[in-house]
């Protein structure tokens, strides 16, 4: 039974503090933020504004939904050492790319290496590609990749895919690269560039592939030069592919200053698949993601519904043992709606959360100003976004 009722003088009763964060898209990605659209992240403010509050210098920062390392990206800045959790192989690759420095001129030395060799191989494959090596996913492992990719587009993916996979270098120069090739699949694709749910676009004329990731290697390479000189350098991020139902694996008792808890919003879209394509070209195994994951739509399923809690509930119970007496785990949580019934999710979790030990200090809440697309699952499910911020009892 899930309990969404709080007495409302308790409720009244919580200080509570509204965020206007007006920026838009263009002024969030700023830095290693924009090597990746990867849809679902919450904003950098939210994480600047946590850590600066509620941490000090060298303090440890545990994301337990780390998505692709906003605030992963933001404790580095700050000079916090950080553990990130993620399910997603996508997201773990995003993270400890965009937290690690790397050398910009070796980035280029190699970048211009890949660029020559894909140019010369995709020139070949246009005159007879009888000589021409393609790493491209099997229609076992992808079988919907026709679908997705003209056949030009997945042959010059695949030409460019074999110089990257095949690269004699540290994994985290590799790794640059994977991310690269893996911003722009969508880019190259039949689908539209900016929806969260992948949609045929029937008029779409697809990026050449080269000068796509021309395009964006260079830009990601001028964010890394930028990065290096403002992240900190005596603090490190830490990135598990990892469940954050049970962390004991990864995280000891009481070691953890700050939690940020991000996890996925009830009926707001299905997750996996949004990366389906990208993750299919890079390897990442994605049925795998899909089947550990913790589901949050369709919401019309009320068997989803009471499993999505009693998995966040798990994970209280791992962020509880986590924290130290004084630290601080902060819950960021959107609302939803159900069959065009509102849902109070952040009453549900503080309820949860309650029961396990914490106990409520403050809510925090903010109007997001952006939209999730035409084609999202369900674009009236946020409202609102509510970072609740719990001590201990």
């Amino acid at each position: 039974m899930i309990e969404t009722e709080i007495r409302e003088e308790i409720y009244d009763s919580i200080p509570k503090e509204e965020w206007d964060i007006r920026d838009t898209i263009p002024q969030l990605a700023y830095l290693t933020h924009n090597y990746l659209r990867y849809y679902g992240k919450y904003i950098p403010p939210i994480a600047t504004n946590l850590i600066k509050r509620y941490t000090e210098r060298k303090d440890v920062i545990l994301d337990n939904f780390a998505g692709c390392g906003t605030g992963l990206v933001e404790a580095k800045l700050h000079g916090r050492n950080s553990i990130g959790v993620e399910i997603n192989q996508l997201g773990v690759l995003a993270s400890k790319v965009k937290t690690t420095v790397i050398e910009p001129q070796k980035l280029t030395s190699i970048y211009k290496d890949i660029l020559e060799n894909a140019s010369q191989g995709i020139s070949k494959l246009l005159e007879n590609g009888n000589d021409v090596m393609l790493s491209i996913p099997s229609k076992e492992a992808f079988p919907s990749i026709d679908k997705w990719f003209l056949k030009r587009q997945k042959n010059h993916l695949g030409v460019l895919r074999q110089h990257i996979f095949n690269l004699d270098e540290d994994d985290i120069i590799k790794d640059f690269f994977r991310l690269a090739f893996g911003a722009i699949i969508r880019r190259c694709s039949n689908a539209y560039d900016g929806e969260v749910r992948p949609h045929i676009n029937k008029n779409k004329k697809p990026r050449p592939v080269l000068a796509a990731f021309k395009d964006k290697v260079e830009d990601m390479i001028q964010r890394m030069e930028a990065f290096s000189q403002e992240a900190s350098k005596d603090v490190c991020a830490k990135i598990f592919h990892h469940d954050s139902r049970d962390l004991r694996e990864i995280v000891e008792d009481e070691s953890i200053d700050l939690i940020i808890s991000h996890p996925p919003y009830l009926n707001a879209f299905d997750y996996a698949p949004v990366f389906k394509p990208t993750m299919h070209w890079l390897g990442l195994g994605y049925s795998a993601t899909r089947k550990e994951e913790i589901r949050a739509w369709p919401a019309t399923n009320k068997n989803l519904v009471d499993r999505y809690f009693s998995d966040l509930d798990k994970c209280l119970a791992e962020m509880y043992r986590v924290m130290k007496p004084n630290g601080k785990c902060c819950v960021v949580i959107g609302d939803c709606t159900i069959k065009k019934k509102p849902l109070a999710t952040h009453k549900v979790i503080l309820n949860l959360a309650t029961d396990k030990g914490f106990k409520i200090e403050r809510i925090f809440s903010r109007k997001p100003w952006y939209t999730t697309g035409r084609y999202s699952y369900d674009p009236r499910s946020l409202k609102k976004e509510y970072i609740l911020v719990f001590g201990l009892n």
